[in-house]
């Protein structure tokens, strides 16, 4: 009887304290966050449409995003991957953060003579087919693929001694 007036006075106590912690405006983790407050000289007016010829369809470069190394190509791949040869593949996403910081990470990395002569390419992940091929729908993931097969998978990794490390491994599998 001792023992649960115990457990039952130690538990009124520890939620009075948290309770108490809530009430003097304390935020607890189930307060919810408040949303930011948007002043009217915050907010740009949106652009006016394109009415020229010239401007860019659907799918086309201007939605893709810069390449930094070698395009994906279904041949190339295939040739280079079926020498059981190791091959990084590279997913982009025009705009994404992630994938602007590592792609500057990546092209020093790739200059290194440690890398310079692996099979690398890039594929933009707005290209459906391909991204869901590989399983891949966020910019910035990074797959090292020998023989066809997948063997190791980093995802918007953006420190230059994790991928060295991982592409390092890559000549072992």
């Amino acid at each position: 009887m001792n023992l649960r007036l115990f457990f039952s006075v130690t538990f009124i106590s520890a939620f009075s304290f948290v309770m108490s912690d809530w009430a003097a405006g304390q935020t607890s983790p189930a307060t919810p966050a408040k949303r930011p407050v948007i002043e009217r000289a915050m907010i740009t007016k949106p652009k006016a449409p394109a009415t020229s010829s010239t401007a860019p369809s659907p799918g086309s470069d201007a939605t893709v995003a810069p390449i930094v190394v070698t395009a994906f190509d279904e041949t190339a791949y295939t040739a280079a991957s079926s020498k059981d040869g190791v091959v990084l593949l590279v997913f982009s996403g025009q705009g994404d953060n992630i994938w602007t910081q590592q792609a500057a990470i990546l092209t020093n990395i790739l200059r290194e003579p440690e890398f310079a002569k692996m099979v690398v390419f890039q594929v933009d992940v707005t290209n459906m087919k391909l991204s869901l091929k590989f399983g891949v729908t966020l910019p910035g993931t990074l797959l090292v693929m020998k023989g066809g097969v997948e063997r190791l998978r980093s995802n918007r990794m953006i420190k230059a001694d994790p991928i060295r490390k991982m592409l390092r491994l890559s000549s072992i599998l």
